[in-house]
């Protein structure tokens, strides 16, 4: 492949930039995957899925048209209802979707809605549940975890007392800073900010400004 692309990098140029004809291949080689993936039960469509995309169970997905995976990406476990990438979305490179927190454990949906995107390296970890809407902006290395350890019994490890699932709920037109935190649990207000850096711990109102570890209220929009 890199082969490849070096021969038409070097043949293909017009006024010192590469032609149309390397963004067609690049094109072709998206609609490849996405097609090998709808071979094997991946549902609706998708614009561009980008290069070493994997997933668990591609039965378990729906494209609602226009959405963009980036490189790298992986959708891991599965969900006991079908997950769901709105249309327009874009997930960022090198972003993880957990459905569940084992391949022998189901979670409890995931669902992105229309216009929203992640940036580079998220974590999307949606054992318990995570809704986000619309619109939303989620920067880099941002990381939602919609379960928790039990931890309340002192005289058994924490490893072994299990875990609790609340879920999560993103409103729409929500932005969320590089690497902020978001914890199970919470429902963050529709028109919200989080600053980057920040741990949500707890609901937000609409159209708060909060940061801070843990996230508090700084001023209203």
């Amino acid at each position: 492949m890199k082969f490849f692309l070096g021969y038409l990098r070097n043949h293909y140029r017009i006024g010192g930039t590469r032609l149309v004809f390397l963004s067609l291949f690049r094109l072709v080689c998206s609609l490849i995957r996405f097609y090998s993936y709808k071979i094997v039960g991946l549902k609706g469509k998708a614009s561009f899925i980008g290069q070493n995309f994997k997933i668990d169970f591609p039965s378990g997905l729906r494209f609602n048209g226009g959405s963009k995976i980036g490189n790298n990406v992986k959708i891991v476990g599965r969900s006991i209802s079908i997950s769901i990438i709105g249309p327009q979305v874009s997930i960022g490179d090198f972003s993880i979707i957990f459905l569940s927190s084992s391949s022998t454990s189901f979670g409890n949906g995931f669902e992105i809605g229309s216009g929203s995107a992640c940036a580079e390296y998220c974590i999307f970890g949606a054992a318990g549940g995570l809704k986000i809407g619309s619109n939303v902006i989620i920067g880099q290395n941002v990381r939602i975890h919609a379960e928790n350890h039990e931890h309340s019994n002192k005289h058994i490890p924490i490893k072994e007392q299990g875990v609790n699932r609340k879920g999560i709920i993103i409103n729409d037109d929500v932005w969320i800073g590089s690497g902020a935190v978001i914890l199970d649990g919470v429902e963050i207000g529709s028109g919200c900010i989080i600053g980057a850096n920040a741990v949500v711990t707890k609901t937000t109102d609409q159209f708060g400004v909060y940061a801070g570890s843990p996230a508090q209220l700084i001023r209203y929009r």
